[in-house]
């Protein structure tokens, strides 16, 4: 919904790249800190929304908030994972142009909702137009507390979260761009 025209992809873009480099922490680092201790760390965007999601056991809920805290807050977008990202849906789009339901999809999409953003879908000329300034600027304008939404389960009592989120999230501020017009999807 938030894509700049011509620029279908960003917030996709900016989901993939959380996790590969964020504080003082590389890719690999991400990935190896979560891997040990068994858990998992994955950012996601959709349509409205864009989500990080950590999942570990108990006693490992400090690495999870830290590296949630980094992803969300300080991600690097190195030039270099941006490239790769470029690389991988670039190829993921050139499948999907061979796949009839993906094909399906797109059209079913555009003939649903026409000139909506949600009828808007990457493709490879929107791809290649984004810039890591392009996926800077979506985080810096869109990664706000007050456009946020922070959801815990499991074992874990509302004295430790406030503890956690105090700790971790005290540096997120400001409020953010402001959303476009509500448009109602036809």
């Amino acid at each position: 919904l938030y894509d700049p025209p011509g620029k279908s992809g960003v917030a996709h873009m900016v989901a993939g790249l959380l996790t590969k480099g964020a504080g003082n922490r590389s890719a690999d680092q991400i990935a190896e800190s979560i891997e040990r201790v068994g858990g998992s760390l994955s950012a996601s965007a959709g349509p409205d929304v864009l989500s990080i999601s950590a999942s570990v056991l108990l006693d490992d809920r400090e690495l999870a908030f830290e590296l949630m805290a980094d992803a969300l807050l300080r991600p690097n977008f190195p030039a270099e994972e941006v490239e790769l990202l470029r690389t991988q849906t670039l190829s993921a789009l050139a499948l999907a142009e061979a796949q009839p339901e993906a094909i399906a999809g797109r059209i079913f999409a555009k003939a649903l909702y026409g000139d909506h953003p949600y009828a808007r879908r990457a493709d490879e000329a929107s791809v290649r137009a984004i810039t890591r300034d392009d996926l800077v600027l979506f985080h810096t304008t869109r990664a706000r507390p007050a456009q946020g939404l922070l959801v815990l389960a499991g074992a874990i009592d509302s004295v430790e979260a406030h503890r956690l989120v105090a700790r971790h999230f005290t540096a997120w501020t400001g409020r953010g761009a402001t959303p476009p017009p509500a448009r109602p999807a036809p």
